[in-house]
């Protein structure tokens, strides 16, 4: 075994003397363990049914009160500026973190965004109708034009996406 020569004199010839030894760090080189192990899980990708991938738009979830009141499809039309959209994504009732429509019997449209699931939340907006409570526009809208609580029908336009 060979001892290895000063360095420190050569390389830092401004410093006279080390108050310390330097130490030296050694990294572990690359072996196939590493290669042929992950260190983090990674999600198996989404299996589909038998049916193939979801089909996109807005879906009842066949299973909450509120299905009644869905308007289903692949698109929707925009009453003010008669533009169609196409609805990216597959939504139910059951969809949270979402941008909602409203639709009145008027084609007045009430566009909202919620963090619960959407069902939950066109509840909350049918019971201020039915309570009459004229502070909320929903609510307003629908005691000022006489509608009832049949006449409004939702659907999910966007799903956004969850910030931690």
């Amino acid at each position: 075994m060979q001892a290895l020569p000063s360095v420190e004199g050569d390389a830092y010839p401004t410093i006279s003397k080390f108050e310390q030894k330097p130490m030296m760090l050694f990294i572990k080189g690359c072996n196939i363990g590493k290669k042929v192990t992950q260190a983090e899980i990674t999600p198996s990708p989404r299996q589909y049914t038998f049916m193939g991938p979801p089909k996109e738009g807005m879906f009842r979830c066949r299973g909450c009160a509120q299905c009644r009141f869905v308007f289903t499809g692949a698109n929707f039309v925009n009453p003010t500026t008669n533009r169609e959209y196409k609805i990216r994504g597959h939504y139910s009732c059951d969809t949270s973190f979402a941008v909602y429509m409203l639709v009145c019997p008027c084609n007045l449209v009430y566009v909202g965004e919620t963090t619960q699931k959407v069902r939950d939340r066109f509840s909350q907006h049918r019971f201020t109708v039915n309570t009459r409570n004229s502070v909320l526009p929903v609510s307003n809208h629908c005691i000022e034009k006489e509608h009832t609580l049949e006449d409004l029908k939702f659907r999910v336009i966007q799903q956004v996406s969850i910030v931690y």
